[in-house]
């Protein structure tokens, strides 16, 4: 997805936020936010807007004089996956004792796309008991279901393109419903190649325990998405090995929302006007959509 004009003012929300947030002069938070603004200018409209909120947070450490792998969110990031594990085994039953294991694996994962701090400034810390239920009484798109279904039997690799830390639990009770589902499928989960905002990290991944289920790599970069002009050979192997491939996230949407010939299957809730007109979806909607 190129970059849209709406992107733009959101991109400078946030980059006005954190440095409201870190930077202690007007002059310094307004310069800062020039360098932003001159990012913006000098990217080229092919890129999405991951690609600029990766540049502002580079130089906010930089303005900051911290290291380039410096986590603002680590504390976010360790509650949520702690939270969400302690939801695990509730999460589980309610798995085994509904009438499609699968589907439902798949509507709590969505769920867990709730956990955004890109998108939301704040988000509650009893957020994930507030989503699930009412995410699972959401309507699904029962026809790309029914495809994803048959490809799941006839696939050896499966790519996950994951998102956010504490969503990654959920994205693990995904992942271990699929195996169930298809046990010789071969399953690859991504991470981002470093800290930026609460994006899932290969630390998150081995915390929750996502490798008993499957192999964990990242994707070289700390974009908030995947920009395949931007991401390690490694990544790009299993990109197009992959018979099929899930992504998680809008982050991931924007930037891979164009690709075809990958069999891409997108997950996430709907949290900006955007993307609901791109999809036809209401705000927090389940996005369960197909790119072949």
């Amino acid at each position: 997805m190129k970059l849209d004009p709406q992107c733009i003012p959101c991109v400078l929300n946030h980059a006005y936020k954190m440095a409201d947030r870190y930077l202690k002069s007007d002059e310094e938070k307004v310069t800062y936010l020039k360098d932003v603004m001159e990012s913006i200018i000098n990217t080229p409209s092919s890129k999405a807007s991951p690609y600029i909120t990766g540049i502002s947070y580079k130089l906010l450490k930089s303005y900051l004089g911290l290291d380039e792998n410096y986590d603002f969110y680590s504390e976010e990031r360790k509650y949520f996956n702690e939270k969400l594990l302690n939801l695990g085994d509730e999460l589980e039953q309610l798995i085994k004792n509904s009438s499609d294991r699968l589907l439902t694996a798949v509507k709590i994962a969505a769920a867990g796309n709730i956990i955004d701090f890109g998108v939301f400034d704040n988000v509650e810390k009893n957020v994930m008991e507030k989503a699930i239920i009412p995410t699972l009484k959401k309507e699904f798109p029962m026809e790309v279901y029914n495809k994803f279904k048959k490809d799941l039997e006839k696939s050896k690799y499966l790519l996950y393109v994951g998102d956010n830390a504490g969503e990654i639990v959920l994205d693990m009770l995904l992942i271990k419903e699929i195996k169930n589902y298809n046990p010789k499928l071969q399953i690859i989960f991504v991470t981002r190649g470093g800290y930026i905002l609460n994006d899932v990290t290969k630390e998150d991944a081995y915390m929750v325990g996502i490798d008993k289920f499957a192999c964990v790599i990242d994707n070289g970069t700390n974009i908030p998405g995947t920009d395949l002009e931007e991401v390690s050979e490694e990544f790009m192997k299993w990109f197009e090995k992959a018979d099929i491939i899930i992504s998680k996230g809008q982050g991931n949407f924007e930037t891979l929302g164009d690709v075809h010939g990958h069999n891409i299957y997108f997950i996430f809730l709907c949290k900006c006007d955007l993307i609901m007109k791109k999809t036809n979806l209401k705000s927090l909607d389940i996005a369960f959509l197909n790119v072949e």
